[in-house]
């Protein structure tokens, strides 16, 4: 296999679609669920079944399988909101996403273009889609990173091109991410798991120098975990 068709056999579309539980302030999983079983009717929204799990973020995921699952998922959430009202709870749709690398976007290609075209190609909603800058590559024309739905950027992969405007642009799917802590830098674990003694979250990510952040960074690139 090609370094491209192995990318893609191993960013697997998820089976069940969720909706995450956070709570705030002194509010509990236990005490918001209780509220939340005495207000939605389940069976109302034809939910059979609901698998609980905690993310890493320590927010509880409630997981529905099936096909219709991110439909059920989007009810129960709107149900919940509803429910829960003013209470300090945070109910979202979290969705696994996939990062995609955009190459030979020519000067005029406006971002609004771009993320229409690729709603369009990748049947996801534009709000899903999470575009940055276009910067120049080296053969002049313009790159550009995004983040979107894992099952849109497959679809946008596939058709290795799309059209953006009047050009043909290259779409290539990127592996996924290794975990990064953001206080620590290192790499396995995320902030809230931390148990470094050594505190980098002032640090830019380029140059490992505090007081500016990474995209406007002019200094020589020094790996600051390398040094340490």
């Amino acid at each position: 296999k090609t370094r491209e068709e192995r990318i893609k056999t191993n960013r697997r579309v998820p089976r069940t679609a969720a909706v995450q539980i956070s709570c705030r302030g002194e509010a509990t999983h236990a005490e918001v669920m209780r509220i939340a079983k005495t207000k939605v009717d389940i069976d109302s929204l034809e939910i059979p079944e609901i698998r609980p799990r905690k993310a890493r973020t320590r927010a509880l995921l409630l997981e529905i399988p099936g096909k219709e699952g991110a439909s059920k998922a989007d009810a129960l959430a709107g149900k919940l909101k509803e429910a829960l009202g003013t209470r300090k709870v945070l109910i979202t749709r979290p969705e696994k996403m996939a990062d995609i690398r955009l190459k030979d976007l020519e000067e005029s290609t406006r971002k609004e273009d771009i993320i229409e075209a690729l709603a369009k190609k990748g049947e996801c909603s534009k709000d899903t889609i999470k575009l940055g800058d276009i910067v120049p590559a080296n053969n002049g024309l313009g790159m550009a990173w995004l983040k979107c739905p894992i099952a849109a950027a497959k679809r946008l992969a596939n058709c290795k091109r799309i059209l953006i405007d009047w050009t043909m642009v290259r779409v290539e799917l990127l592996p996924e991410r290794t975990l990064q802590c953001h206080r620590c830098l290192e790499t396995g674990h995320i902030r809230n798991q931390c148990r470094n003694e050594i505190d980098r979250s002032m640090a830019c990510y380029r140059c490992g120098q505090n007081g500016h952040n990474a995209k406007g960074c002019k200094e020589s690139v020094h790996c600051i975990i390398c040094a340490d």
